[in-house]
């Protein structure tokens, strides 16, 4: 597999360097899928044929491992409920790990990387797979294993094979009704809400032709029973916690995604392709219309990458993000949609809605189409923007639960109700009375599995000493082979017993301190070029050793870095424009910061900050005494936490938070418990920095105007620039 990795690897650069013959880039952009593919489907096949059926264990996976909600989250949750289920495991398939971590509470739950190693042996062990969108097409479920397709909706447009009138941006009228044949291959129940549904389903899905329409069964959706068992008390939460003033009329804007807007948008500086969506109205226009008694709330499809158009107001409230659109409907006091299947779900609370299909036209002849006639919707029909806050106060004022409203709900939504999870656990889910038998085969393949994974163990750890540990060596060896770390070695005591002045970014610094060590050797980091307009100082030597400044700032530190400049191989391959004059540091990952013994050989980035970064190569470059002054042991990024007002950005100020929440897992830090988190790391790194400098016999000073940082004897700037 890691041979057929490498192919598709090499097949995908192919296609880079073609990227202007579109022709060839197209083919290999194929191949390369291809490839990798086979190399999925080689990944689960093994696993199928080493790991035995485990009749006890569930899969869930919602909206492609985009989400914890839907029908696979109402059946999770009503299993954790059910006694009859507590020697059972679930498995979330998911793309971000800590997103969700929070169902790791559940002692029996786990969360699972989708397309990770344990993802196809998670699916390869568990008897269930609950999933709400196709499958992977590696997956090819084994004969005891049993998948239950809970779809998402009840459709008003028409899917897959039912539609006629165009191809969609992706795919093809043939190839989609190939990949929903073999879809349905392997499916062993199909859930639905009504008799409608299953008729379109089986059309849509070419069941028939597949020979599954046996396959459908009426339980109705188990994702709105919450809307049947909800409380005041979880509206009330859920107002709170998305700030929605309890005095305000809440409107729900929910539109369906668009199969012809498809294409490229940038999202984290990378340009990606996916759905887009740009707003068919103007919602600052309309809040105005509607006047300051109504918000609205804006959930685009999750099929939709980019969406355009949603302004930033007070009373429009972007809730894309929130999982579980339930919560959206419980809090809202009318629905606007246009295509989408939410409102059926919706017409479960007998609340208003109304449809809003500026495009009625293209999409109904050209898109999609329709499997009934838009006379049935329970609520007015709106083609024109301007008519549109009009429509929504005359519902409001006059809206009734009316025949029409009733007849819709009888034939679309009859088999809804608080109970449908409970429904699909009786039929479909019966719980496994008598231990599975051990199969001697998979113990025998365990064994052999085992036994291969301690070999690739062996030939990794082998590998990591052939590309780590033998340059380390050698380097501190002094055989130097490239041009960088023969450049780093000229730096090796070459200040023998000579004093430098470390600079950092803290609020004590002045320009009058830069100034006055203008002709002392010194150390700058990071953005510290924004303060030379007002100073003669210079650093001889600029350090940076953060990865989001290096991926972010590179052309910044490229423009403004003149003298010599150094970093961490880590940040240096992730700048895309280097300063002229670049040295880097070797090194690898380790969770613990450690002194290294020797810089030239290895040095260890993670858990240390520049400034450390700074000591230890002021400590190889052989200088005697160090002094530190700026050093308030702040976070940069934080308010009044540097030298100069405004130093970072919104946006790398923000993004700086979001990478601390993501690795420390919780989303609600702020900016000052960012500073709090590098005071606490920088002061054990500054600790072992102690005791190896004095190892060495090399004095460290604090020299900074006032700060916490009482690891090093304290020197004020004006003693020690006296004593030269």
């Amino acid at each position: 597999m890691k041979i057929i990795s490498g192919l598709g690897q090499r097949i995908g650069n192919y296609a880079k360097i073609h990227k202007n013959d579109k022709a060839a880039a197209g083919r290999f952009s194929r191949a390369f899928l291809e490839v990798m593919r086979i190399r999925r489907v080689l990944r689960f096949q093994w696993c199928c044929l080493t790991y035995p059926v485990e009749p006890k264990m569930v899969v869930f996976e919602a909206f492609l491992g985009n989400s914890y909600a839907c029908s696979p989250k109402a059946v999770y949750e009503r299993m954790l409920e059910d006694e009859r289920y507590q020697d059972y495991r679930f498995i979330w398939i998911v793309h971000n790990v800590n997103h969700f971590a929070f169902l790791k509470n559940n002692p029996r739950t786990a969360v699972v990387k989708k397309l990770s190693r344990r993802y196809y042996k998670c699916c390869a062990r568990a008897k269930y797979w609950v999933n709400n969108a196709t499958l992977n097409d590696a997956l090819k479920p084994r004969k005891d294993q049993v998948v239950i397709q809970t779809w998402h909706g009840t459709p008003l447009k028409r899917l897959g094979c039912d539609i006629e009138s165009g191809d969609d941006a992706q795919y093809t009228k043939e190839q989609n009704q190939k990949r929903y044949k073999e879809h349905m291959d392997k499916l062993t129940y199909f859930l639905s809400p009504s008799a409608f549904a299953s008729e379109k389903f089986c059309s849509a899905f070419c069941m028939k032709e597949a020979g599954k329409e046996h396959i459908i069964r009426e339980t109705g959706y188990p994702r709105n029973d919450f809307l049947y068992r909800y409380t005041q008390e979880d509206v009330k939460r859920i107002r709170e916690r998305l700030q929605v003033p309890e005095d305000k009329k809440v409107i729900l804007y929910a539109p369906t995604w668009r199969d012809n807007q498809f294409g490229t948008y940038v999202k984290n500086n990378k340009e990606r392709t996916g759905y887009l969506y740009t707003m068919g109205l103007d919602l600052k226009k309309l809040v105005e219309d509607l006047g300051p008694e109504y918000v609205i709330l804006v959930r685009v499809h999750v099929n939709v990458r980019d969406a355009q158009g949603i302004p930033d107001d007070p009373q429009i409230i972007d809730v894309t993000d929130v999982p579980d659109i339930n919560e959206l409907y419980v809090i809202s006091d009318m629905q606007i949609t246009d295509y989408s299947s939410t409102l059926f779900d919706y017409a479960n609370l007998k609340r208003p809605m109304l449809f809003y299909m500026y495009d009625l036209e293209e999409y109904a002849g050209k898109l999609r189409g329709f499997y009934l006639d838009l006379e049935e919707l329970p609520g007015p029909i709106i083609q024109k923007e301007e008519d549109l806050a009009a429509g929504i106060k005359d519902l409001a004022a006059h809206f009734t639960y009316d025949e029409k409203y009733q007849a819709f709900n009888q034939k679309y939504n009859y088999l809804d109700g608080p109970d449908c999870s409970k429904r699909v656990l009786d039929e479909l889910m019966p719980v496994e009375s008598e231990p599975s038998r051990p199969n001697p085969w998979y113990r025998a393949m365990g064994l052999i599995r085992k036994t291969v994974e301690q070999i690739v163990r062996t030939l990794k750890r082998g590998r990591r000493w052939v590309k780590f540990a033998i340059p380390a060596i050698g380097r501190g060896m002094g055989i130097c082979v490239s041009d960088n770390s023969k450049k780093l070695k000229s730096y090796q005591n070459k200040y023998r017993g000579k004093r430098c002045f470390l600079v950092g970014n803290g609020p004590s610094l002045t320009t009058e301190d830069l100034d006055m060590i203008a002709d002392e050797y010194s150390f700058g980091c990071n953005m510290i070029y924004k303060v030379f307009e007002q100073t003669r100082w210079r650093p001889s030597f600029h350090c940076m050793v953060d990865v989001m400044f290096g991926r972010e700032l590179a052309e910044e530190f490229a423009e403004h870095v003149k003298n010599d400049f150094f970093t961490s191989i880590v940040t240096y391959r992730q700048m895309p424009v280097k300063p002229e004059h670049t040295t880097y540091a070797y090194g690898y990952q380790k969770k613990d910061y450690t002194v290294s013994r020797n810089f030239l050989s290895y040095y260890i980035p993670s858990g240390s900050t520049v400034m450390t970064y700074m000591i230890e190569l002021a400590m190889f470059m052989g200088f005697q005494e160090i002094y530190l002054i700026g050093v308030d042991c702040t976070s940069s990024l934080a308010k009044d936490g540097h030298c100069i007002p405004n130093y970072a950005s919104p946006k790398v100020a923000e993004n700086d938070l979001n990478r601390i929440r993501k690795r420390l897992n919780d989303p609600t830090l702020t900016m000052d418990d960012v500073a709090q988190y590098y005071q606490d790391r920088s002061m054990f790194c500054y600790r072992q920095l102690k005791s190896a400098a004095d190892k060495k016999g090399v004095q460290i000073y604090n020299a900074t105007r006032g700060g916490m940082l009482e690891v090093y004897p304290r020197r004020t700037l004006e003693e020690v620039l006296e004593n030269k």
